[in-house]
Parts: C-alpha cells; sequence; structure tokens
C-alpha cells in the first residue's frame, strides 16, 4: 500500500477548507471512517507518512463539490496549491538561480521523499521540452494523475516559465504500464 507524506496530505485539507464552508468540509470528512475522519480533522506532522487511500479518498469525494471556474479537475487543482504551498517557502531559492533542467532533475531527486511507491525518472530532458515518467507507482488513480499534472505545470509556472503545456498520454489507471507526461515551455 502507497504512503504519502503528510505535506500532501495538509495540503489537500488545506485546499479543502479554503474552498468548501465549514459546513461542507464537515460533510465530507463526515463520509470518511472514524479513522479517516480523525486524520483529517487533526493537526497533520509534516513529516509524517500517512496512507495514500485516504488522500485518494479525499480527492475523489471532493470532486463535484468543490466548483471551481478553471475548468481543471479538483486534484488537479490540489496539484497546484500544493506547489505553491511548499514550493513558495523553502524551495524557493532554487527558482532564482536554477534552470528549468536543474528543476525537473530535483523534482524527480524529491519525489520519494513525498511518496514511498513508484520512481520518478526523467526519460527525455531539452531546453524546453521533457518526457517525465512514474513507473511501480502500487496504487494508480486518474486522481493521482492529474495532481501531479497540476504540481508540475504549476511548478514550471513558479520558475517563471510561460506557455507551460504538460499531456499525459500514457497512464497506468488507463492500463497502460507507467504514467508518462510530456512537458513544454518557453
Amino acid at each position: 500500500m502507497a504512503r504519502v507524506k503528510g505535506t500532501a496530505l495538509r495540503t489537500t485539507v488545506d485546499f479543502l477548507k479554503a474552498h468548501m464552508s465549514a459546513e461542507e468540509f464537515q460533510a465530507l470528512v463526515g463520509t470518511l471512517t472514524k479513522e479517516e475522519q480523525e486524520l483529517a480533522t487533526s493537526p497533520v506532522l509534516l513529516s509524517g507518512w500517512y496512507d495514500f487511500a485516504l488522500l485518494r479518498k479525499m480527492m475523489r469525494l471532493a470532486e463535484g463539490k468543490v466548483h471551481l471556474k478553471t475548468g481543471h479537475s479538483v486534484p488537479w487543482e490540489m496539484g497546484r496549491a500544493s506547489a505553491d504551498a511548499t514550493l513558495n517557502t523553502i524551495y524557493k531559492i532554487f527558482f532564482k538561480v536554477a534552470d528549468m533542467n536543474f528543476i525537473v532533475r530535483k523534482a524527480a531527486y524529491l519525489y520519494p521523499t513525498l511518496y514511498d511507491s513508484g520512481v520518478m525518472e526523467i526519460v527525455d530532458l531539452q531546453n524546453n521540452r521533457t518526457v517525465i515518467r512514474i513507473k511501480d507507482f502500487n496504487d494508480p488513480s486518474a486522481e493521482f494523475c492529474q495532481r501531479m499534472q497540476g504540481w508540475m505545470q504549476r511548478t514550471a509556472e513558479l520558475a517563471g516559465y510561460k506557455r507551460v503545456s504538460l499531456e499525459h498520454p500514457l497512464c497506468k489507471a488507463r492500463g497502460d504500464a507507467y504514467c508518462e507526461y510530456h512537458g513544454r515551455w518557453e
């Protein structure tokens, strides 16, 4: 079973609280098991590890209950919010001195500090494009993939790149052997 670092769970809870009324959030949490309710409403330890199934469940439950104007999914927006919350702090210095090649390599390096399942590989990295592959993630879901897309795109934007696009042509949740993301930027 996959586990996720507390930072991802915390940014998910924070996102839901920011986009739902207190009553809506409580109703969503009320659909969780007692153990999950306690985890979702207690202070999340940023350095702790949590069951990925709780994160996935919260993303699924929020879809259709959180209304966004962007036309993107809730997990995609959660990924962007996670990048804003985590990369605008300690990692902000990297964006001031690094190019996109460094940032992509650093993301692959940091992946196992956030997820204990799967491996992020850089398949191709050129001046304005990359192909990133996530292999061996043992709990694939469309929500995880959408969250990763939002996080990756927002990371490039935070680095100052424009016209960032990200496609997801191969997906383990859709039956492929692994997930692959093709990114471009200017």
